[in-house]
């Protein structure tokens, strides 16, 4: 009896259900899936165990032993294993072709195994009794002219001449298409195709040939792109769909309504590929719609171009007000485990507004919290400004058109710092102010920096309050500006792989973009 066709495990709890009491053999084998008959010969085999070793009842890996003398071998088996010896001693081969040997032993056995067999228990022969076998030629010669061109294509790119000429070589070979199938990752019958195929017809038997098209088929084919076009030349609406623009759902649909005859989404797809269509999302283009959005781009790169050592110029901006909640984002997770879901209402343990101002010829973010964007703040961050770089010469401020940034309170504190007897006093830098073009704040390089850590610290985060986020900020901004301080030349890089766009001004950077 085979005792691997089914688990060990279900055979064990099959010989508890037996040692517990009698068993219902339909209800067992629902229980178990597995067919009732198996049932029934495992539990004929535990009243053996039972009657003639009950002790060993309980051992789950003993059976009744099976006696092999009984089992008589098959009369085929037995007469194949009679003529081999002679027909190996006979032909004095040391390595054996199972073709060549099963010509032979048709001869002298007619009603024997069929080549399939003969192979399968010829093989168990052979390495029972150490003799070495070696595969059939499949292919007896290949033309050096031949050998030119499979090596060419061993070499090459095109990876389906590879996979033949390397099943060419290994039929020339006597290798095992076995092993070949799985290297080249081929059906063994697409192997044995090719082999024939060869045999046939050498290496142009191989070369796929081009299927071509009858005039009537060509015709239609030239109609049905002619509807397709005059299709896409109208609007969904005047076909009865409330679409804004086409699908290939829809498409085929109207195709199908107008001219009657046949018409899928993935025929439509084709056609549609053809005549150059693909499939496109429209653009938001970066613009501006400040009247003098020209001239002041140019003189903030007048002013990059010119900077000197003793200058410094700034990107500064706000970040939220963001609230301290379960945050979604993007992260590695296995196969089978479940999607995050993030709650749409939750509740709201406080929020957080950072004003910085980046630095961008030395790559340095000089930044504090608030409770809420003000001209006091802006003032505040001035004023730290001109305190940290005070031994510069002047300070460029750059931001966006907004209007606690050109409040009264900002132009007249700017006034006041930029006075002689103030800047005496105080040994401070002259200030000025260089504003971007109003709706413009895609040319605001510290929104990149923004994006960078939004997804380092917000992004997957689930805060307890705003003091835990504050200081995770503060570790970002610290690690950030000390890498730029120790690796200068590399300031324009993705930080910690963050960055989506890199913090250098450009008129062509989306600095918002975050994808």
């Amino acid at each position: 009896m085979n005792r691997d066709h089914i688990p060990a495990d279900k055979v064990n709890k099959l010989r508890r259900m037996f040692i517990n009491g009698p068993v219902n053999a339909s209800a067992a084998a629902v229980l178990l899936k597995i067919n009732r008959k198996t049932v029934h010969c495992y539990l004929a085999q535990f009243e053996q165990v039972k009657k003639h070793h009950p002790s060993k009842l309980e051992d789950m890996g003993f059976f009744m032993p099976v006696n092999t003398e009984e089992q008589q071998a098959e009369r085929l088996y037995l007469e194949m294993t009679a003529v081999l010896p002679g027909i190996i001693s006979t032909h004095r081969l040391r390595q054996l072709d199972p073709v060549y040997i099963w010509n032979i032993y048709r001869e002298q056995c007619p009603g024997g195994y069929a080549f399939y067999l003969f192979r399968k228990h010829f093989g168990k022969w052979c390495k029972a009794n150490k003799i070495a076998t070696y595969h059939t030629k499949l292919i007896v010669t290949i033309p050096d002219e031949d050998w030119i061109i499979i090596n060419k294509w061993r070499k090459g790119s095109d990876k389906q001449k590879w996979q033949m000429a390397v099943t060419l070589d290994a039929a020339y070979h006597r290798k095992a298409l076995v092993a070949i199938s799985r290297k080249i990752e081929a059906h063994l019958v697409l192997l044995y195709h090719w082999i024939d195929a060869y045999r046939t017809g050498g290496l142009a038997g191989l070369v796929t040939k081009p299927n071509y098209q009858s005039a009537k088929a060509a015709a239609a084919v030239t109609q049905r792109s002619a509807w397709i076009m005059q299709l896409m030349h109208e609007t969904p609406q005047l076909h009865g769909f409330n679409k804004t623009a086409w699908t290939t759902t829809a498409l085929a649909a109207a195709y199908r309504n107008l001219h009657g005859s046949k018409m899928c989404c993935s025929n439509a797809s084709r056609y549609l590929k053809r005549l150059g269509y693909t499939y496109k999302s429209s653009r938001r283009a970066l613009t501006s719609n400040d009247p003098h959005y020209t001239e002041k781009l140019q003189k903030i790169k007048d002013i990059l171009g010119g900077l000197e050592n003793d200058e410094k110029f700034f990107s500064i901006d706000e970040y939220g007000p963001v609230g301290m909640k379960l945050k979604p984002g993007w992260s590695y997770m296995k196969d089978n485990e479940q999607q995050k879901t993030i709650s749409q209402i939750q509740r709201c343990r406080g929020f957080i507004i950072c004003i910085a101002a980046l630095e961008l010829s030395q790559n340095q973010v000089t930044h504090f919290f608030a409770l809420q964007k003000t001209s006091a703040e802006i003032i505040k961050l001035v004023d730290l400004l001109t305190l940290q770089y005070k031994d510069q010469r002047t300070l460029y401020l750059s931001w966006d058109d907004v209007s606690f940034h050109k409040s009264k309170a900002v132009k007249e504190h700017l006034v006041l710092l930029n006075t002689e007897t103030y800047r005496t006093e105080n040994n401070s830098p002259a200030v000025e102010l260089v504003p971007l073009p109003s709706c413009a704040t895609f040319l605001n390089v510290i929104e990149s920096v923004f994006v960078g850590m939004a997804r380092s610290t917000i992004s997957n985060s689930d805060y307890s309050g705003p003091e835990e986020c504050k200081q995770a900020i503060e570790r970002y901004f610290l690690e950030r500006n000390r890498h730029f301080r120790e690796n200068p030349k590399h300031a324009g890089n993705k930080i910690w792989g963050k960055e989506t766009i890199v913090p250098v001004f450009n008129e062509l950077n989306n600095s918002k973009k975050l994808k």
